[in-house]
């Protein structure tokens, strides 16, 4: 098969403002900015965000073209995938996570929960409503036992669990 009858890449163009990924093209990392990032985490920390950055960043960058096609775009997944040292799946989940991060900070561990990925006083509101609900004479819906504590959350400034959280909270309890 001759190489001639592979099509040239599409040449760069201006991208307008209108279209999707614009704005991640504008996400720059500093000397300073990185320096900081070392001092408050581990080195090994910041190179694992910095490689999954990087790694979206470029996705976006080499797909966002209206020439690209759906299979172009999955064959890119794939290599990135693969030189990343990463699935398909993970790197789906990192491109979403940099899609609305647009930044290094955004792959960062979070500190603020202990890792656990429902807060503390999430848990707790669960855990209160729950008690409460099973304490009543009069039978609750799930449905409405999970808006009462999305409502509470809401209340208490907390972004709403899951609704699978509050079912396995809800399973757990009845042990």
């Amino acid at each position: 098969m001759s190489h001639s009858s592979r099509q040239s890449p599409p040449s760069p163009r201006n991208i307008a403002p209108d279209e999707p990924f614009a704005e991640l093209r504008a996400e720059n990392l500093d000397t300073k900015q990185l320096i900081t990032l070392l001092d408050q985490w581990s080195e090994p920390v910041v190179a694992k965000a910095w490689m999954h950055f990087t790694v979206a960043k470029t996705y976006f960058s080499l797909t966002d073209n209206r020439d690209v096609s759906r299979a172009d775009k999955t064959r890119i997944l794939k290599m990135l995938a693969l030189s990343a040292g990463i699935s398909t799946t993970r790197l789906h989940a990192l491109l979403n996570q940099y899609f609305y991060a647009r930044s290094i900070e955004g792959f960062l561990p979070t500190l603020e929960n202990d890792g656990r990925r429902v807060e503390t006083r999430v848990e707790e509101i669960i855990a209160e409503e729950i008690e409460r609900a099973q304490s009543n004479p009069e039978p609750q819906t799930r449905v409405a036992l999970m808006a009462l504590i999305r409502q509470r959350c809401q209340n208490e400034g907390f972004g709403p669990p899951a609704r699978n959280t509050i079912l396995m909270r809800i399973k757990s309890s009845l042990l």
